[in-house]
């Protein structure tokens, strides 16, 4: 969970650099000095919109990795640790059930039995072979994943509960998907809208990730007795 931890402060520190730019570049009065020309050109309008709108791209990115990173270290500890099938906890007992099923459904019965008995023995089993995460996600995703997961997701007040994400989320989409242009995007929002959104997003991941290190120190993933 470290490198999780490690590689989410590097991208934070990212996010908090660019933004500290564009702060700077949205002053009315910031210009672009080109060296070779030797004169200072004025920073539009329209590249303000361009530019806060791809803060919406960071942001998303930020939440997905962070999540998809979570989610793998607590499927990989739980093949590391070669816990057997019975001593799991029963929501990864479904999902490993949910993950063999779609095998079984192209093997013959003599197969699906061998693979029913290796169900007591270790089992392994990846995040990414799960398919969970599907470009979409918002707090209310990862709230489904902690519920079936068995982690919290209970976070401070500086998170606004993860409401703001279902925001990057949508304008994420609508500008990967060609709905809307970034200039329309970016006209939107306000700067200081952006960077409450940013810092509301970033403690509701910290959050987040630190409640799933707790969940991995107390080894929530096995059957309480």
């Amino acid at each position: 969970m470290r490198e999780v931890i490690t590689d989410f402060n590097k991208r934070v520190d990212e996010i908090n650099k660019y933004f500290v730019l564009l702060s700077q570049i949205v002053d009315d009065n910031a210009e672009l000095f080109f060296r070779n020309e030797n004169n200072y050109k004025l920073i539009d309008n329209e590249l303000h919109k361009i530019l806060k709108a791809n803060g919406f791209l960071l942001l998303y990115n930020l939440i997905e990795s962070s999540i998809k990173s979570s989610m793998t270290t607590i499927f990989d500890s739980i093949t590391q640790e070669q816990i057997p099938y019975k001593e799991l906890r029963p929501e990864f007992k479904r999902a490993w059930i949910e993950f063999r099923y779609l095998n079984f459904q192209n093997k013959n019965p003599d197969d699906v039995c061998i693979e029913l008995k290796n169900m007591s023995d270790l089992i392994s089993f990846s995040f990414e072979q799960m398919k969970i995460i599907s470009g979409n996600l918002d707090s209310k995703k990862i709230k489904e994943l902690a519920e079936k997961y068995g982690f919290s997701s209970i976070t401070d007040s500086s998170t606004r509960d993860g409401c703001e994400l279902v925001i990057v989320k949508n304008k994420r989409n609508a500008l990967a998907h060609g709905n809307i242009s970034f200039s329309e995007c970016g006209r939107e929002y306000h700067l200081n809208d952006l960077l409450r959104i940013k810092e509301h997003v970033i403690n509701y991941l910290d959050n987040i990730i630190k409640n799933i290190e707790q969940y991995l120190i107390n080894k929530e993933y096995k059957e309480r007795a």
